[in-house]
């Protein structure tokens, strides 16, 4: 908790029961969380809703968390860290795997074919298919 309250002390934002617990679900996960998961968990701490849906805007913008294009059915969320990842995504079950590629990797290939741009400050990437189990 005292992690928590240093980091949202340290951008400015007040410290509160709904952003301390918002952050410490999305640490304890190994993959982007749903909002339905976000807001039955913090419905255990009489956090309701609409706390839950100003707390995760509030976070995102501050860039402490991103939304995570996982379905169309519903939002997911995961802390922004420092490693670059990306997610692959079955459209079937929606399992997620993430993978780790540097950010070198997309100069390479993603700045070369450009013809306007010619840096790259921050990137996600969501890719779709058809997971193991799934294709069986």
């Amino acid at each position: 908790m005292e992690a928590y309250a240093s980091l949202l002390k340290n951008i400015g934002l007040k410290i509160t029961p709904a952003r301390t617990a918002v952050l410490s679900i999305l640490t304890n996960q190994k993959k982007p969380v749903s909002v339905a998961i976000l807001v039955e968990s913090l419905a255990k701490k009489s956090i309701n809703f609409s706390t839950v849906y100003r707390t995760l805007e509030t976070l995102e913008q501050a860039g402490i968390i991103r939304k995570v294009l996982v379905s169309q059915k519903q939002s997911f969320y995961e802390l922004v860290d420092i490693h670059d990842h990306h997610h692959l995504i079955c459209t079937e079950c929606e399992k997620v795997e993430e993978i780790e590629l540097q950010k070198q990797d997309f100069k390479k290939v993603v700045l070369k074919k450009s013809k306007q741009f010619s840096q790259l400050s921050t990137k996600t990437i969501e890719l779709f298919g058809v997971c193991n189990s799934c294709e069986k």
